[in-house]
């Protein structure tokens, strides 16, 4: 029994020497600029794992401790995103933790659709939690004062908005389907906005005038033979300054003048799930 716990501590004490970490962080250099397909956002990733390690060592004191979680800290979420976009095509978002966990149903569905890869994520997370507990306990503190720990963290914090990707200030609905699985996350915290401030288009159309209701002149045939789901897709939209009854529509597109109004016709196409069966447009 001696031996085993005399050959981990000794394991314990090579991951906390400097050399050690310095390879680890090498290493995870090298992860970041695969798992965010270029090398661009890297200094943004890089950046927020120094963030995440700055914070711990401002609070424990332990150096090697706090490196080590900060890397199992985003790797954890990286993983997770780069699960969901195989799966969904889109990466991790805040949103997921605040409408997605509220759901009891959605944890039925995910543990009975996707058991086989949330099983993997469970083990890695265990193992990390085990890991930072031992590496906690060998780790010494080093008898830096606060002051010292609070500008080593300034450092990264000051880092992250001038790394933060311009493709992401762009357009970041782009960014989070472009594969950046490390950094996806934590560009979407900026989205936390839209959560507490109402958007200025929402404002403008709650001070719309109510308006009367559209006439249902539009003959689509015999009910009875009408399909039970209807597909209508976003080309199937039409411009709201063709419709002359909303006088203020055009506070919206005052940019588009208003165009003469289009008459809404009815076509008949085949359905996939059932043959035959028209679809109105």
């Amino acid at each position: 029994m001696r031996k085993p716990l005399a050959q981990l501590q000794k394991l314990l004490r090579l991951l906390c020497h400097p050399l050690m970490l310095v390879l680890v962080s090498l290493a995870g250099i090298l992860a970041a600029g695969r798992v965010e397909h270029e090398w661009l956002s890297v200094p943004f990733s890089l950046a927020l794992v120094a963030v995440v390690a700055g914070t711990l060592f401002l609070a424990t004191s332990r150096l090697a401790f706090s490196a080590y979680l900060a890397w199992m800290i985003v790797g954890v979420l990286t993983l997770i995103s780069a699960i969901k976009f195989r799966m969904k095509g889109f990466s991790l978002h805040f949103y997921d933790t605040v409408f997605v966990s509220r759901d009891p149903e959605v944890y039925r569905f995910l543990v009975g659709s996707y058991l086989h890869l949330i099983l993997p994520v469970v083990m890695a997370l265990a193992l990390g939690i085990a890991a930072a507990i031992l590496i906690f306990r060998a780790d010494r503190k080093l008898g830096w004062p606060v002051s010292v720990r609070a500008v080593i963290l300034a450092v990264p914090v000051t880092l992250v908005p001038l790394t933060f990707p311009a493709e992401a200030s762009k357009d970041r609905y782009f960014y989070y389907m472009q594969g950046r699985h490390m950094s996806a996350f934590f560009v979407s915290l900026m989205d936390l906005r839209n959560l507490v401030v109402e958007p200025a288009f929402e404002q403008r159309l709650q001070a719309v005038a109510p308006q009367p209701p559209f006439a249902d002149t539009v003959d689509c045939g015999d009910q009875a033979t009408l399909p039970d789901i209807f597909f209508v897709l976003s080309e199937s939209q039409s411009d709201p300054a063709n419709f002359p009854r909303s006088p203020r529509v055009r506070d919206f597109y005052s940019a588009s003048p208003p165009k003469p109004a289009k008459r809404t016709r009815c076509r008949s196409k085949p359905l996939a799930a059932a043959p035959g069966s028209p679809i109105c447009h």
